[in-house]
């Protein structure tokens, strides 16, 4: 009979630890999401400044010692401001945002992006490019410390045939 108590008894608490594991789960991953979705919304936020040619709001989500790397080259934040003078961003779109953790304190977020643009009066290739930003907790806030963008490639014509020896 004790033996059966202790059993119901041992049950009944493998079923709470499971439950409380379950919700620390949930818990965790509604903690997830809401980080992705906060991301996110700095990512666009600094796409909306650079389309505004807005320098001071860049600041705001971007790391003063930040790099970045695209098309036009390797940059510091400076040159961004200095780069966004060149660029007219008529409209853009993020699509399949993903984050990736690397600690507690930085994340890899990774999606695609595409553009309808000019640089310096010439139309920039409208994409898809297949983007990343290195956000890194500083203090309270999130900055973004690296962004690159890698245009994908398009199809073209075959290779002409080799020819045989």
């Amino acid at each position: 009979m004790k033996l059966h108590r202790f059993l119901i008894g041992l049950s009944l608490l493998l079923v709470v630890a499971a439950a409380g594991a379950a919700f620390a789960k949930d818990k965790d991953k509604d903690k997830d999401d809401d980080l992705t979705a906060k991301l996110k919304a700095q990512e666009m936020a600094i796409n909306d400044a650079f389309k505004a040619r807005a320098a001071a709001k860049l600041n705001m989500y971007i790391d003063a010692n930040a790099m970045m790397t695209d098309n036009t080259g390797m940059m510091t934040l400076p040159q961004m401001s200095d780069l966004m003078k060149d660029v007219t961003v008529n409209s853009y779109t993020i699509d399949n945002y993903k984050l990736m953790m690397i600690d507690k304190d930085a994340y890899v977020a990774t999606y695609n992006w595409t553009c309808d643009a000019t640089y310096k009066g010439q139309t920039y290739p409208q994409g898809p490019y297949y983007a990343s930003t290195v956000w890194a907790k500083k203090g309270k806030e999130w900055k973004a410390v690296y962004h690159q963008e890698t245009m994908a490639m398009q199809p073209g014509s075959p290779p002409p045939a080799a020819e045989s020896h």
